[in-house]
Order: structure tokens, then sequence, then C-alpha cells
């Protein structure tokens, strides 16, 4: 329910493009962000648990600003990162999610949302499969 709950606020709050902030704490600039993508790798994993997935943002503007982005998943949210663009381009954000034998085995997901003082964009989400396997009982006095 949650995660329809953070679909949901993203589809009504996006109407359009959101404004980069050029830094001068107005939020005015004349660059915007026009594409948000995800990606994550292994995109399922079945074996020994902890495991480590890598979550690879392309953020892409029409030009120069500040761009504010972090990445969700309900209810972890990491704090609020920001990078420059000096010009119109493309720029590559990563995090890295280590996870335990204690998540159950299931599809998961992550978000990269990118904010502006009014405005989201969230990119699709960047969804893996888990399956920890158990190791097998050893007993060394056999």
């Amino acid at each position: 329910m949650k995660r329809l709950a953070l679909l949901v606020l993203v589809v009504v709050v996006f109407t359009g493009f959101a404004a980069c902030d050029d830094g001068d704490g107005g939020g005015g600039g004349n660059g915007q962000v026009i594409a948000v993508t995800s990606s994550v790798s292994p995109p399922s994993y079945s074996g020994a648990c902890p495991v480590t997935f890598k979550f690879t943002g392309v953020i892409t503007t029409n030009g120069a600003c500040r761009v504010t982005y972090r990445w969700v998943h309900v209810p972890y949210v990491q704090d609020e990162k920001t990078i420059e663009f000096n010009a119109a381009g493309s720029r590559t954000v990563e995090f890295y999610w280590s996870v335990g034998s204690w998540l159950p085995s299931n599809e998961r997901w992550l978000d990269l949302i990118v904010s502006a003082p009014n405005q989201f964009i969230a990119s699709p989400m960047a969804q893996f499969t888990l399956n920890c396997l158990s190791l097998p009982n050893i007993n060394i006095n056999d």
C-alpha cells in the first residue's frame, strides 16, 4: 500500500519538467530536468546472502543547473544529494544496497526521484528479484 501511495503521489505531482535550481536559493534557473532513468545489477539473484545490488541512474538536463535527487524504497528514503550541471547533458549517479538473508525472498524495487522546488520526476522502478538460499547444516562431528 505504501508503494502504491508513493506512485500515486508521484503521478499526481508530476505535471511537466522539473525546474533546476541555479544555486541562488530562488529555485530559478535556465536548465530543466528532461529525463530520469534507473537500472539495477544484477536484476535477479539466487544464492547465499548478503548480496550487494548496484543501482545506476541517469539524470538528463537541457541546460546548466543544480539537481537534487534521492533513492527511495518505502520505507527507506536516502538523504538528498545534489549534482551540478554546467551545461545540458546527462550525469550518472549510483547507489549500492547490501541485502542480508533477513529480507524475505521476493521482488524488490528502488526509485530514483529528482526534486526541484515545486515538482518531482521519478524514474521507472529499478526492480530486482531476490532469493536468499540457506546454507546446508553441516555437522563437524561426522
